[in-house]
């Protein structure tokens, strides 16, 4: 048991390494690239119309605010069409949306109402009445800088083969502990979403303003009603179409993200479900070499990051409970006499005592992913002291186990069938 224990966590050692070490080196390859792409202002060829899409359920506390960063926005007017969804609200969304609309008479608002069937129905809706050469989607809990969408248009310009372009998403407050744990997630998962565009691997187009083609979307079938994560799932479509996928890296988008325990759990049990589904869904890629770098290598990655998650769960309980029972046992032996269990606790230390290699591989993972963390900051412009160097400790060794808790109670739950709207 114990040689199997230890072969076990050299492999995930190894495998967390190999890809940590992956993207650094073709971060380091690519640097140039990506801080070029950084400082670049892009403007588009030629204005064409673009529909942006705001599907609403109940966002009464965030929804001015997002239109009113889109009435801000530096792209002409008349090249603009806003369609609010309102997906069956039953707060005052509907009362903010048209006293906003009231209020702003020149920018072409309009405003529809539709019963309560998810984001994916609200966006077939829009996609059925949008004119715009350019489809974008919204959401209502998050705003843009006043040139995302000429950033957006001229960026997707560039090249005949690009079908979807994604923003950099930071986190709008981070007020909880939760809120700048996700923080440093989002600003860590945008670098590695560049470089996967390098590689044609993005398999999720995220909600907050990524841009599509509309023509194409719509000889796609649009989006998939049945999916928890739709966007995840049109990116997947596209990729089967040998089609690319981009990240504007000036394209700034802010997003809100869950405060509480519950909130965040809620959230990545979706998102989680909504992998599981494409996964399941588009298996035939997964190491397909006729899909190049997303069936071979996206793809099980994708998959490892399950695995991953049972295994860190085990160990992480075994060690846990381990201790605690012989603890528990050493307490029985003393009739429970803890004075004297205390009192005769052996605080000696010997260095012979601690697992070189063991350490090794830990310290060596988290020299990588601080570095990478520290590169992410400096590519996207922001300064350190904003995340604070304090909050890496729970983020690498709190946050990711409670992910990976998340991720093993969706696949029990998808075992026995326990389905989640969206």
């Amino acid at each position: 048991m114990l040689l199997l224990k230890d072969v076990i966590i050299l492999i995930v050692y190894f495998l967390s390494i190999y890809f940590a070490v992956f993207w650094l080196v073709f971060f380091l390859e690519r640097y140039s690239d990506i801080e070029k792409e950084s400082k670049k202002s892009y403007k588009p060829k030629k204005y064409l119309k673009v529909t942006i899409v705001i599907p609403a359920y109940n966002e009464e506390k965030a929804i001015f605010r997002t239109l009113k960063s889109l009435v801000n926005l530096d792209y002409p007017k008349e090249f603009i069409d806003i369609l609010v969804i309102n997906d069956g609200s039953k707060d005052n969304t509907e009362k903010i949306v048209k006293n906003f609309i009231k209020n702003n008479p020149k920018s072409n608002i309009s405003y529809h109402k539709t019963k309560n069937k998810g984001k994916a129905s609200a966006l077939n809706y829009a996609l059925k009445i949008a004119t715009g050469e350019y489809f974008v989607c919204l959401d209502a809990d998050s705003y843009v800088e006043k040139d995302a969408l000429t950033q957006t248009v001229g960026f997707i310009q560039q090249d005949k083969d690009l079908v979807i372009v994604t923003p950099v998403m930071h986190v709008e407050s981070s007020g909880s502990i939760l809120q700048k744990l996700q923080k440093v997630e989002y600003l860590v998962a945008m670098l590695l979403v560049k470089l996967m565009g390098y590689i044609d691997s993005n398999f999720i187009a995220p909600g907050p303003f990524s841009l599509y083609k509309t023509k194409i979307i719509k000889s796609l079938g649009g989006f998939d009603e049945d999916n928890l994560t739709e966007d995840q799932e049109m990116a997947y479509k596209v990729q089967t179409k040998h089609l690319k996928i981009r990240q504007c890296q000036t394209t700034i988008v802010y997003t809100k993200t869950p405060e509480t325990f519950m909130g965040l759990y809620k959230q990545r049990n979706r998102w989680f479900k909504g992998t599981l589904q494409n996964l399941f869904k588009y298996k035939s890629i997964i190491l397909n070499r006729k899909y190049g770098d997303f069936g071979v290598f996206q793809m099980p990655i994708n998959i490892s990051a399950f695995v991953f998650a049972i295994i860190s769960i085990i160990f992480f309980l075994y060690n846990l409970i381990k201790p605690l029972s012989t603890w528990v046992k050493e307490l029985y032996l003393v009739n429970f006499d803890i004075a004297y269990l205390i009192k005769n606790i052996d605080f000696s230390f010997s260095f012979l005592n601690i697992n070189i290699l063991n350490w090794y591989i830990i310290l060596s993972f988290l020299l990588l992913s601080g570095f990478m963390f520290y590169m992410a900051t400096k590519i996207n412009r922001k300064p350190i002291k904003e995340y604070g160097v304090l909050v890496l400790i729970p983020y690498f060794f709190i946050y990711f186990i409670l992910l990976s808790f998340f991720a093993v109670i969706v696949l029990i739950e998808s075992i026995f069938g326990v389905k989640q709207k969206w």
